[in-house]
């Protein structure tokens, strides 16, 4: 018979939460995204900001751009202004 319980090491176990890291995952798309959209000229769409990506050579896709961009609004590292046409547009909140 397998035994599924580790050994008693004599360490408390770590609660749930503190196993696993907070807030979203750093990858090098997302720091990519991060870097030029802290480059870029105040507000950005994310389809221009995609568009300026690629004709730099970048190789992320435009889903990964936005889900960035979501995730640094919700990290604090970016903000957005939404347009009459409902068109979100965001902006660093980093000083290069």
């Amino acid at each position: 018979m397998i035994d599924l319980h580790p050994p008693d090491t004599g360490r408390a176990a770590l609660p749930e939460s503190a196993a696993r890291p907070v807030g979203p995952r750093r990858t090098a798309q997302r720091a990519e995204v991060q870097r030029a959209l802290a480059h870029s000229d105040g507000f950005v769409s994310a389809q221009a900001l995609h568009a300026a990506m690629i004709a730099g050579g970048s190789r992320v896709g435009l889903t990964t751009v936005y889900r960035a961009l979501a995730a640094l609004v919700e990290g604090g590292s970016a903000d957005t202004v939404r347009e009459p046409n409902g068109t979100g547009r965001g902006r660093s909140t980093a000083t290069i």
